[in-house]
């Protein structure tokens, strides 16, 4: 998602999210085709990204704008899907080193709000 997003400047929130329901398609079939059990699945929007330097950029030609249409594109589809969802954005924020990616302490808020969600999940 956020990686399609900045390096091209062609790709939206929305066609990220095309992305992620062909993965779904595929985990259903291949589970169908070895008669396996429908897995739940999570749809997780990524973290926002925010404004980035010239310095930051190093090729990217996307806009770090679009990623707020991740939670509606990706909540979307998790309808959609019949899906469970959860916006990363929520809980975590970029660093400031780079504008994208996430530091050690965004990395531990995502990992339990994840954790809190798929037992959530897995409960019931």
């Amino acid at each position: 998602g956020s990686n399609d997003i900045l390096r091209f400047s062609w790709v939206s929130a929305e066609e990220a999210a095309h992305g992620v329901n062909q993965l779904v398609d595929i985990t259903r079939i291949v589970c169908a085709r070895r008669e396996l059990q429908r897995p739940q699945i999570l749809i997780v929007a990524p973290p926002l990204a925010l404004p980035m330097t010239p310095e930051d950029r190093l090729g990217c030609q996307g806009d770090s704008a679009r990623a707020a249409g991740f939670a509606d594109s990706y909540r979307k589809l998790a309808n959609d899907l019949d899906c469970a969802f959860f916006d990363a954005a929520s809980v975590t924020e970029p660093s400031a080193l780079d504008a994208v990616h996430l530091d050690a302490e965004n990395h531990r808020k995502l990992g339990l709000a994840l954790a809190q969600k798929i037992s959530s999940m897995l409960e019931g």
